[in-house]
Parts: structure tokens; sequence; C-alpha cells
């Protein structure tokens, strides 16, 4: 038992001698930290190849971070020995972005953010995500035309996606014809996805259009839904110049369309339109003419003797006029055949109006006169005890405003000529205005005293119900000229020479143009104001809300113009409307 205990012990010291002398130290264990990081920031932007992620690091541990980014692979729990992103050192600004490339499409991966120190990488929480399909054509649609006119219109698309691949070039593409691709016109409306708006431009009026909206990315071009829309007649401008010139003229660009010359000035007649025809006289050699209005030819024209004095009216079939002879006319307006005329005491040159089968007009034999329209039979007529000239009666809710030489306004019941009331305007003859009413109130313009003319008269405003003067605005200025109103601005031309636009409520002056009109009135039409300025040889189209000119169209060699036509495809408007309720 002895022998076995000592040999046990001398085994076990020899063991430990040994092991004294072998010289082997156990590894340190390290002392620093790696660094720490919050959170892996969820993929976004997920792409058949690419997508993007981050990380934020809360924490750089115990020294310095020399890299970071984030590291992928197709299984679980990534490393920096899988592939990774390299986004730089530090670790300020704490968040950081990293782009994930080299990716296959429909392919699941497993992310972590990194980051590394001279201790060793840290990683943040795993997420994981799928690409999605290879890349395919953009998806798109195309938004309705809108602000449609007869050389431009506005569309656009919607990208609601980029197929994968970022959009390159975008906007909208037109013909004549359906289907228009790229190879048509088109439009470049900047890239990437969203809504835009594109301007179709250099259109031709009453034409239909088929749009599209393209995108391209890296696939190719795709297309939105096909719309088409029509654009309208830009409108034409019809207008007598005094050097024996009738213009037609684009009311969007001022560009001739046509132009008729006759044998004398067509200044002294403001023209109407009526189914495809104009209408309008030489004043001075006593023709009425109906004119084409596609090419100016002349279909028909009636001899009336010394000339034509007032601006026509087309009514049912019927064109009524005044002449210098004396005589109200009115003519069948397809063939220009006499249907009657009615003989006054002097020249007609006050435009009529007709309604109910009436027509009410003005004589310089100082009379205001009903007819019937059909027959020319007489109704009545008022006295006023001075000529009208070219005052024009304008008539609402049944009653006829004119004016004259006598120095009244006159407010007369249309259906027996009785006297609704009448303002005294000392003097202040209105024989070169017609008046306008609108809401209620009547304008008319006053040119000069008739017995000091070196006094002029003013603008003025009146209740239409109780003839109470509302305001006047620029005494002694004078006016030859009618108003026009639309949406609350009122236009009107001095005696010298200027275009006025005022706010129709108060008066108050908005602008002002020298264009020397000479006793053209205007016509306004989609907010464009129309007016010949004589004076400075070219007929105006102007804003009018700021004055600016659209376009101007010269007439050299002529000094006075009519006031214009202006013709649409939904209306027309002349000066012969200008004593109308509007």
């Amino acid at each position: 038992m002895k022998i076995t205990y000592y040999l046990t012990v001398i085994t076990c010291i020899l063991i430990i001698a040994a092991c004294g002398k072998s010289g082997t130290t156990p590894a340190p264990t390290p002392t620093g930290s790696v660094p720490i990081l919050s959170s892996t920031v969820a993929i976004n932007a997920i792409y058949a190849t690419s997508a993007r992620s981050g990380g934020a690091i809360s924490s750089e541990g115990s020294s310095a971070i020399t890299a970071k980014g984030v590291c992928w692979s197709l299984t679980p729990n990534p490393t920096i020995a899988n592939t990774k992103t390299n986004d730089g050192s530090g670790i300020w600004p704490g968040a950081y972005e990293s782009i994930i490339t080299g990716l296959n499409p429909s392919t699941t991966y497993y992310v972590r953010a990194y980051a590394t120190n001279n201790t060793g990488t840290g990683y943040g929480n795993e997420i994981s995500f799928t690409t999605v399909a290879g890349a395919v054509l953009p998806l798109l649609g195309t938004l309705e035309a809108t602000s449609i006119a007869g050389s431009n219109a506005v569309s656009g698309g919607v990208i609601n996606s980029d197929g994968g691949s970022v959009v390159t070039a975008r906007g909208v593409c037109w013909s004549t014809t359906p289907n228009p691709t790229t190879l048509n016109l088109k439009t470049s409306d900047g890239t990437g996805t969203g809504t835009f708006a594109s301007n179709l431009t250099g259109l031709t009026e009453l034409t239909t259009y088929y749009v599209r909206a393209y995108a391209t990315n890296t696939v190719g071009t795709a297309y939105g839904n096909e719309i088409s829309f029509k654009t309208i007649e830009a409108g034409t401008v019809f207008i007598g110049v005094n050097n024996n010139k009738f213009y037609a003229l684009n009311a969007l660009t001022g560009q001739k369309k046509w132009e008729y010359t006759g044998p004398s000035s067509f200044t002294y007649v403001d023209p109407c339109f009526a189914n495809g025809k104009v209408y309008t006289g030489g004043g001075l050699d006593g023709k009425f003419y109906c004119l084409d209005t596609l090419n100016g030819s002349v279909i028909w024209s009636y001899q009336v003797g010394i000339g034509v004095s007032s601006p026509p009216v087309y009514d049912n079939g019927t064109i009524y006029f005044g002449a210098v002879d004396d005589y109200l006319y009115a003519l069948d307006a397809n063939s220009g055949a006499l249907k009657w005329r009615y003989l006054t005491g002097a020249n007609v040159s006050s435009s009529p109006v007709v309604q109910n089968n009436v027509v009410y007009f003005g004589s310089d034999d100082t009379k205001v006169y009903a007819v019937n329209a059909s027959t020319g039979g007489f109704i009545w007529s008022y006295a006023t005890g001075q000529l009208i000239n070219g005052s024009g009666a304008a008539l609402a809710n049944g009653i006829l405003y004119i004016g004259g030489r006598s120095g009244f306004l006159y407010a007369i019941n249309s259906n027996n000529g009785s006297l609704a009331w009448s303002y005294d305007l000392n003097f202040i003859s209105l024989e070169h205005s017609s008046a306008t009413v609108v809401n209620n109130v009547v304008y008319i313009g006053g040119y000069r005293n008739i017995s000091s003319p070196s006094l002029r008269g003013s603008l003025y405003a009146f209740n239409a119900t109780t003839g109470a003067l509302l305001w006047e605005r620029f005494s002694n200025t004078g006016f030859n000229s009618s108003p026009v109103i639309e949406n609350g601005k009122l236009v009107i031309t001095t005696e010298d020479g200027d275009v006025v636009a005022v706010n129709a409520v108060t008066g108050i002056e908005l602008w002002r143009r020298i264009i020397y009109s000479n006793g053209a009135s205007p016509v306004i039409m989609n907010g464009i104001v129309y007016v010949g300025g004589g004076g400075t040889n070219n007929i105006y189209a102007i804003d009018i809300t700021t004055g600016a000119d659209k376009w101007k169209f010269p007439i050299t060699g002529s000094i006075t113009t009519s006031g214009p036509c202006v013709v649409t495809a939904s209306s027309a408007k002349h000066v012969g409307d200008s004593g109308m309720q509007q």
C-alpha cells in the first residue's frame, strides 16, 4: 500500500515539473470594445438590382471607427466577410445611408449594418427584403386636355411607377391620327415619376388631335391612355378702314386672313356677323355689302343711294340698318332683297335694336321710333327735341335707354313710347355714345356741351330703374364711342384717342392707353379688347386686365377705322351690340 502511494505522489510531481519547464503561456483576453449600432435602416427604394439601407451608430466603442456600411448575403446573419458597402469612417453623424447594388431580381437578401474599429466589428439588427422583378416599362396615364384654344392646349401625364428604372424623359405626344408616338410632335417635361403638365402649341383651329403621355426608362418608352380634343376656332376680327379696305384678322394672333378692297371707305359702318356672313356698308359709295367670312368675296350688295350710316343688326333672317337718305332698311340677310324701308325726317345713324318683332331706332329728325320688324309699320315715336345722331338704343327690362344731342339721357317704355324718366346733363351731348346696361346700371359717354363746345362730357353711370346718377368720372374729357363691359371691367375710348379701362362698379381707372382711336368704339371678347387706332395706324388687341398689347396689325395709309366685329365658334360681338344689355 505504501509503495502505491509513493508512486502516485512521484508521478504528480513529475507532471507539474514538466509543465513548468514547457515555457507556454495563455493569450491575453482583449480589454477594448467594438462599436455599438442602434439599428439597421429599413430597406427602401427597392429595385430589381439595387436597394437602399444604412445604419445608425450609437457608440464607436473603445477606438475610432475605421469602416462602416451594410453587409448582405442570401443567408441570415451576414458579416463583412460577405458582400458589403463601405460608407466612410468615424461615428459622425451617427446615421448613414448605404446603396446596395449588384443584386438579382426577385431575390431575398439579409442585411445588417456594421461598424469596425481596432477591436473588431459590431453589427446592427438583421433585416431582409426581396428585390422586384426585372425592370419593366413605366406605368402612366394621360391628363385630359384643358385651356383648349385655336392654336394651343394643355395636357400632361401622371407616372405612377417608373418600372424599376429611372424615368429619363417624359411628356406628351400628339398627332391628327390615333396612337401618336414620340416620332410625332411631342413635349419634353423633365424626368422622374409624378404628375406633370404639358403645353401643346402650334395647333390648327377646328382640328381633332389625339394625345398620349409618354415616359422613357432603360427598358423603353411607355404610353398612357389616349385622349382626343378639338381645337376651337381662334376667332376672327372683322374691321373696316378708310383706305377702302375691309379686313379679317385672326383674333388670337392678328394675322391677316383676307382683305377686301371696295370703292370707298369702310370706316363709317361698324360690321356685324350672322350665319357665316359679315355685313357692312360703304359710307360713301351708298352700297351695303354681304361678304363671305371665309374669303371676303361679295355674296351680294345693295345700293341705298347716298351712303350707309348706322351699324347693321341681324335678327331672324333680316338685316336692319339706317342710311343717309333718311330710311331705315330691312333686307333679306341671305339674298339682299329689300323687305321694306321706313322713311324718317332725317339721317338715320342710330344703331337699331330688335326685340319681340319690333325695331327701335333713333333719327336725326329728333325722334325715337318703334316699327314692326316684319312689315315696317309704325308703332310709336318719341320726340327728344334734338337729333339722335349715333346714339343707339339699349333695351333692358322693357325700357329703352338712349341719348342724343339734347343733353338728356332718356328712359322710354318700349311698349308705348312713354317716358319712364330722363336725366338732364346740362347740355352735354350724348350723340356719339350708345348706352350699355349691366346689372341695372346704365353706362354712357358724354361728348361736348352743345352751348359751349369747349366744355366736354364725362363717363356716367345711372341707376337703370330710377335714373339716379351713381357716379361721374373723367370730367371735361369727351367721349365719342360706346362703352363695353366684360367681367366687371368697362372699356371706352375718349375724344382725344385714349382707350380707358375702369372698374364698372366704382368707375375707378384701371389703365389707359394712347392709341388715337379717332372715334372707334371697342369690343371685348374673352378678356381681350379689340379696337382701331387709326391715328397710330394700327388695329389693337389689348389684354383687358393689364392694358398690354396682345398684338397689333398695321394699317398704313389709314387714319380711321370702324368698330370691330369679333366672331368665335360660340359667339359674336360687334359695336351694334354695345347698346344692348350685357
